[in-house]
This record gives structure tokens, C-alpha cells and sequence, in this order.
């Protein structure tokens, strides 16, 4: 009785451990939800449970974060670190300028974050488009912007939008190391609606590069008629209003047409010397003194055209210009006549009224026409002054 009622005790602690067993093995749910964070953890746990004397060895607890906290966190995120502020005095550290630096010793009051500045970063980067302009008239190792590279590369749209986001006409004038501003390579291209579109948005016609060339001085080497209008005829309103420039209208900065390079020469010298006709003809339309003497020689227009034997030139200045002066020197004190040896040319001056031979004797004419052939033979002109290399 005693064996059968110790099998029966034996018996039901047995089914005991093994409810008890399937108990802690049965899933409540906490395994599967979120809260299972790593693999090993549970397998540790699960090992642990036949063993009563060992406890669970790395086991970490999860920590449960309302969502109270979790808002102050969130809300920690945002505060002011003055970072901003600060990145900016990091930049202008110098240790030269500051010996006491690194001395901990030294009474050196602690850099204080310009909020003013902070504010100016934040605003700037809230409205980047009203201040997007600043970075494209930033101008590069070759000082060259943004609408330099545009234009020199024919990109007219972009050209043209860049010139409209301008704020100030001056940025229009920003020249690049070779002095070269966004006008000067506009003409240099024969980009003429974006040289119109520069004089509309008030860029000043006559910045000089290193030769002291403006952009007309090179439109009148280049024999560009239509580049010359757009920088010489007046801006109307009506152009001004379909710009839409972000600044008030500017007064028309009208060129001076006596403005000369750094070899003395005007725009009408450089026309007469490359022998552009229509050129000469607008320069003259628009005040242009068709008798100045160029700064190195004194030669004028008229001269140019006998030294060139140009009989179209001549003729235009003959008889298209009534102020021409035919008694005008050079600084070596002759005249277009007396300079004469091609026969032709010298009937055109007679039938202009010049009855006297323009050689002194016959010496002078065998002499003076073998100077013409070694200077003035191949069209070259010979300068007193000049600004280019030699080679």
C-alpha cells in the first residue's frame, strides 16, 4: 500500500514538473511581439530553465521609453548648439593672432556667438532664391562668374537670366583677370542680343582690358556692324520694361567715342585701320572727330586710308564727310596728300582741289617711294607705343 501510494506521489509530481515545464515554455505573447530583441538572449533563457541553480548570464533589460520622454527628446533635437555661429569663429582662429590660446592660465574672455549673423544664415537659407545670385557672381581662381563662363560659352538663356537676376548694375561691370568684363566677351563672341541685353541692364560701354581695348574698339577690329549699334544706339523704356530687372531703371551711359586704347587709338583709328566702311560711318553718325590725330603718330583717319591704298575708304572720306581737313599733319608734319604715291589716289585728291604735286623733287619721290614699300608696303602700321609682349 505504501509502494503503490509512493508510485502515485512520484507519479503526479512527475505531471507537476511537466505542467509546470510546458508552463514556462508556453508563449505569451512577449516573445513574438516587439519586444524580442536579440536572438541569443533567448536561447540563454531557455537554457537557463532546466538549470535553477545558474542565472541568466548577459541578459540585457529593455528599457521602456514613454511617449512623454519621448517628446522631450524630440524636442531636445532642436535646441541651439550654436554650432552655426561657432563654425564660423573656428575659421577666423589663428594661433599667431592669439598667443594665449592654449593657456589654460590666461584671462581670455570666451568667444560669444554673433546671434545677429546666426539669424542671417537662417534667413538665407529659408529664402534661398532671393539670395541665390551671390553665388553665381562669385568669381573663380581665373575671376571669372558665372556669366562670364556663360557667355564665352554661348549659352544665351543662361546668360540672359543671370544678367535679369543681377540686383545691381555694377555686378554686370565685374571684370576677370585679363580685365576682361561680360561685355568684352559678348563682343568678342558676336553675341549681339547679349550685348544689347548688358547695355539695356545698364553696364558701362567702355571698360578697357589689358590693351586697353573697349568692347566697341574690338567690334570695330572685328568689322562688327550690329554689335556696335547695340552698344551705341540709346536705351528706349520700352526695352527697359520688358527686362524686368530687379532694380530702378539706369540712366543710359552714352560711350565716349574719343576714348582711346593703350596705343592711342580711338575706334575710328581701329576702323580706318582695318577698313570697315559701315563702321567708320556710324562712328561719324555718332560724333566720332574724323580728323583726330592718333595718339603715337598723329595719323588720322584719311591717312590710314592712303596708307592702306583703300580707294573705297578714300572715297568715303572724300566725299561722304564734308568736315574732312585735307591740310591735317601727322606728328611729323605731312599730310594724307604728300604721304600719296599710288597715282590713283593722287587724282582723287586732285579732283578734290589739290593742285600741287605731293613730292618736293625728284629725289624726294624716288626716296620717299622706296620708304613707303619697306613701311607701309604690306598695310603694317609701325606704333610708338605698345603693350604686347615681344616674342
Amino acid at each position: 500500500m505504501s509502494r503503490r501510494a509512493e508510485q502515485t506521489s512520484h507519479s503526479v509530481s512527475d505531471t507537476s514538473k511537466k505542467n509546470i515545464s510546458e508552463n514556462e515554455y508556453t508563449d505569451s505573447g512577449f516573445l513574438s511581439s516587439g519586444n524580442m530583441i536579440v536572438s541569443e538572449e533567448i536561447t540563454d533563457e531557455l537554457e537557463d530553465v532546466d538549470d535553477e541553480e545558474k542565472k541568466p548570464k548577459n541578459v540585457k533589460k529593455t528599457e521602456y521609453k514613454s511617449d512623454l520622454h519621448q517628446d522631450k527628446v524630440e524636442e531636445a533635437m532642436y535646441v541651439d548648439s550654436g554650432v552655426m555661429c561657432l563654425s564660423e569663429d573656428l575659421c577666423n582662429l589663428s594661433i599667431e593672432e592669439n598667443p594665449n590660446l592654449n593657456d589654460l592660465g590666461s584671462k581670455r574672455k570666451p568667444v560669444e556667438c554673433d546671434r545677429n549673423r546666426q539669424s542671417q544664415i537662417i534667413s538665407d537659407r529659408e529664402n534661398p532664391t532671393e539670395n541665390a545670385w551671390i553665388s553665381f557672381y562669385q568669381q573663380d581662381e581665373d575671376g571669372d562668374t558665372e556669366l562670364h563662363l556663360a557667355i564665352a560659352n554661348g549659352i544665351l538663356d543662361v546668360a540672359a537670366a543671370l544678367i535679369q537676376m543681377a540686383p545691381h548694375p555694377r555686378l554686370l561691370d565685374t571684370a576677370n583677370d585679363d580685365a576682361l568684363t561680360p561685355l568684352h566677351i559678348a563682343v568678342s563672341r558676336r553675341l549681339t542680343s547679349i550685348v544689347r541685353l548688358l547695355i539695356i541692364a545698364g553696364a558701362r560701354p567702355g571698360p578697357r582690358n589689358l590693351s586697353g581695348d573697349s568692347p566697341l574698339h574690338i567690334a570695330a577690329r572685328l568689322g562688327d556692324l550690329d554689335c556696335c549699334k547695340a552698344i551705341l544706339y540709346p536705351v528706349q523704356s520700352q526695352e527697359r520694361e520688358q527686362m524686368v530687372l530687379r532694380y530702378s531703371a539706369q540712366l543710359y551711359t552714352t560711350y565716349d567715342v574719343e576714348q582711346w586704347n593703350h596705343e592711342g587709338r580711338t575706334c575710328l583709328h581701329v576702323a580706318a585701320q582695318y577698313g570697315h566702311i559701315e563702321i567708320l560711318r556710324h562712328l561719324v553718325w555718332f560724333g566720332a572727330d574724323v580728323n583726330a590725330g592718333d595718339g603715337t603718330q598723329g595719323l588720322t583717319a584719311l591717312h590710314y586710308a592712303v596708307i592702306r591704298k583703300d580707294i573705297n575708304l578714300l572715297s568715303f572720306l572724300l566725299y561722304e564727310c564734308d568736315k574732312i581737313d585735307l591740310n591735317r599733319t601727322n606728328y611729323g608734319g605731312l599730310t594724307a596728300y604728300k604721304m600719296c604715291r599710288d597715282q590713283n589716289i593722287i587724282e582723287m585728291f586732285h579732283q578734290k582741289g589739290v593742285s600741287e604735286s605731293p613730292y618736293n623733287s625728284e629725289d624726294d619721290y624716288c626716296t620717299d617711294s622706296e620708304d613707303e614699300e619697306a613701311s607701309f608696303g604690306s598695310g603694317f602700321i609701325p606704333s610708338m607705343v605698345t603693350n604686347r609682349p615681344l616674342v
